[in-house]
């Protein structure tokens, strides 16, 4: 499957990393983390998978859910829950994203337009065992 990424010159992408660095020196959260690693990656000249559009190009079950989870290596399970047009991926069925795309526990994809009239609203799946040379150090 090729995955749609977002591409972004290291360059640009170190210049904004130093200045979300510096314009989040006093207050930082977890999804200001977040974002500071994706700018690290692109920084680094590391691919940045774009979810909405690689978790849509994967397609859906028959009960409307995706085809594709999007969950932290470690976890053992992911739940899945449509919320309007954007579907949340978590580790447990624990929903306070509060409209952040990626949170603590939750990470939300928009996909407008792409969720069924009759689609199942929740679902949970294993995650499949990792390859020990992909795993999480």
């Amino acid at each position: 499957m090729n995955l749609s990424t977002i591409e972004m010159d290291p360059a640009e992408a170190r210049a904004r990393l130093a200045e979300y660095e510096t314009a989040l020196k006093q207050e930082r959260t977890v999804q200001d983390e977040a974002l500071a690693m994706g700018y690290r990656a692109a920084a680094r000249g590391l691919p940045i998978i774009r979810l909405s559009q690689t978790v849509a190009a994967g397609g859906f079950f028959e009960s409307g859910l995706p085809r594709i989870a999007v969950i932290r290596a470690t976890e053992r399970e992911c739940f899945a829950r449509w919320h309007g047009d954007d579907i949340l991926y978590g580790s447990d069925n624990r929903w306070d994203n509060r409209g952040a795309l990626v949170g603590q526990y939750i990470v939300r994809v928009p996909l407008p337009g792409h969720r069924p009239e009759r689609a199942w609203s929740t679902g949970r799946t294993i995650v499949p065992l990792i390859p020990p040379r992909h795993r999480p150090r």
